[in-house]
């Protein structure tokens, strides 16, 4: 996913008194729109919750592996975030701690970065994002407005101040940078800025009602790299809206999900946004407040929605062809495949891959539910397998990557 980004590129540095001056110049000739052509390509996916069938995970999973994420003794993960498997290694989040953790492929920790609460030089406040690439981590942080670039070993190579824009996900190449602003950074409730790194011309993209421009979301997965194409997609908060941008950064299409028998109005979202008191209303509903999940995989889209109960969540598994085509719609699926209670939701992606994040003491404890006083048979990589190998270090406060792995290969 990574090979199109050669090297981080330099910042050019401005004196600071020249900031607000060259900063207006640049405002003035910004062009805030995409092109009639481009909007084009826009597409509404009409997604009736009621025609959803009680499914099985052998309807479009072929198998289940398990790894334990385990930060050893020393360290300690306390709400995964954004996770990214590239370069051989597991590069993670922790959410609420803002360390970012790298595992190694068998789950044992590499190193960890680690967000400081009162940052000295070469030290970031809070990792609001990261992005891969030339065998080096970046790292957003939001507060300090400043970026860092880390090998993979944790040594900080390089740090910089982006003095003109506010945001908080990136992704970028050589040539230019893309980057979410939130609700109240942009102008004319502009969510995305592009910048050019030849002319340092911005390009600020797709509008969103500015009701929310007191809120700053986040999000669990920021950009989203496309396997099969060079593009980039971004699931917009508080909406059923996904963004696609072209390998040049530029937004080309806008993908709604028409959510029937379970979908809220953009007006119910946003009086949502502001009263969470209505979350009792929701349940009772059974309204599905936002796309959960939208991983664009080598040859497929993979949503997941979650609708709300009075009771318990409803988790629906919806599968698109690459040209948009239904393959499957399919909602709480059984675990046919090993019989294990997977309690965890869709978390990330990779070519052919969904991955589930589960506690590990909450694994260990459902496990034994499901399979304790039974006849099991071990088998090397299965789940029986692999809870005797680390049956212990369940019992801690590790997580288990659950990795299902689709079936559906073109």
């Amino acid at each position: 996913m990574s090979g199109d980004l050669e090297r981080f590129p330099d910042y050019l540095t401005i004196p600071s008194q020249m900031h607000k001056y060259i900063y207006l110049l640049i405002m003035i000739t910004v062009f805030f729109s995409c092109s009639p052509k481009k909007e084009k390509n826009n597409k509404t996916l009409t997604i009736d919750l009621k025609e959803a069938q009680e499914g099985k995970l052998s309807d479009i999973f072929s198998s289940i592996d398990y790894k334990l994420l385990d930060t050893g003794d020393n360290e300690f993960l306390a709400m995964p975030g954004k996770l990214r498997i590239e370069d051989s290694l597991i590069f993670l989040r922790d959410s609420r701690l803002s360390n970012i953790l790298i595992y190694n492929l068998d789950g044992s920790l590499n190193s960890v970065i680690k967000a400081r609460l009162n940052p000295g030089p070469g030290e970031f406040l809070q990792s609001e994002d990261f992005q891969i690439g030339d065998n080096r981590i970046k790292v957003r942080d939001y507060p300090q407005n400043k970026s860092f670039i880390y090998d993979f070993e944790g040594t900080l190579l390089d740090e910089s101040r982006d003095e003109e824009e506010l945001y908080y996900y990136f992704y970028e190449t050589k040539d230019w940078k893309l980057a979410y602003m939130g609700y109240s950074n942009g102008p004319d409730s502009k969510l995305f800025l592009r910048k050019d790194r030849l002319n340092n011309e911005l390009l600020f993209q797709y509008s969103f009602p500015n009701e929310f421009e007191n809120f700053n979301v986040g999000s669990k997965d920021g950009f989203m790299q496309d396997y099969s194409e060079p593009l980039f997609y971004f699931s917009i908060p508080y909406s059923y809206e996904i963004v696609r941008f072209d390998e040049n950064g530029v937004l080309d299409q806008i993908i709604e999900l028409d959510i029937k028998n379970g979908g809220m109005t953009k007006e119910e979202r946003n009086l949502w946004a502001k009263e969470r008191n209505l979350r009792q209303m929701i349940k009772e509903r059974k309204l599905v407040e936002h796309t959960d999940s939208f991983f664009p995989m080598q040859n497929h889209f993979f949503i997941h929605l979650r609708q709300s109960t009075p009771m318990s969540a409803i988790n629906h598994f919806i599968v698109y062809s690459k040209d948009f085509e239904l393959m499957y719609q399919g909602y709480d699926l059984e675990n046919d495949l090993d019989g294990m209670r997977l309690d965890g939701v869709p978390w990330s992606y990779t070519e052919n891959s969904i991955i589930l994040m589960i506690n590990s003491n909450q694994f260990y404890n459902a496990y034994l539910e499901r399979f304790a006083g039974k006849s099991v048979k071990q088998v090397k990589g299965n789940v029986h397998d692999f809870f005797q190998k680390n049956m212990d270090r369940l019992k801690e406060e590790q997580y288990v990557m659950v990795s299902l792995n689709l079936k559906f290969s073109h």
